[in-house]
């Protein structure tokens, strides 16, 4: 009976090794990116760059989707979809080293956004940290206020364009 019991041990021992460091793995994944540039503007094509850690898993294992706090966000895909929020995850471009991503819409002086990245084997679902980006629109109007200002008090109030 004794020796029974420490078969048991022994086998349940070794299953239980074998399934720890597949969790540690899991929990090794990694995904982040950074814009070419924090300063979007509207309706124009900006890159990215992603980060990751896979542990030797494929790339193209991965599927990627675009999210946006305020404005609509699309990357544009190697056959110029506009992938979005809503596109499915079988039809989302695989995970890449850089993507062209347009954002629209955003009337807010700036954003938070951020990726969904799923793992097409297990479904798993990873995010990135959501990253800050400023509206370029807002910052140009803001400037030539600034610069009209300037010239009105150079003129000594007087307007000149």
């Amino acid at each position: 009976m004794c020796r029974k019991n420490i078969i048991s041990i022994g086998i349940y021992l070794f299953l239980l090794v074998q399934t720890i460091p597949n969790v540690w793995a899991d929990e090794k994944k990694y995904f982040d990116f950074k814009p070419n540039n924090p300063i979007l503007i509207n309706n124009n094509d900006t890159q990215i760059e992603f980060l990751y850690q896979l542990n030797n898993i494929p790339l193209n294992r991965f599927r990627v989707k675009p999210f946006s706090e305020n404005g609509s966000i699309s990357i544009n895909s190697e056959n110029n979809q506009h992938i979005t929020r809503y596109t499915n995850w079988s039809e989302s471009p695989t995970l890449l080293n850089n993507y062209l991503i347009q954002i629209t819409g955003m009337d807010t002086s700036n954003t938070k956004i951020w990726f969904l990245i799923q793992d097409s084997k297990t479904g798993k679902v990873f995010s990135t940290p959501k990253r800050t980006i400023y509206n370029g629109d807002l910052y140009d109007k803001y400037l030539e206020r600034i610069n009209e200002n300037i010239n009105i008090r150079a003129n000594n109030g007087k307007i000149i364009r």
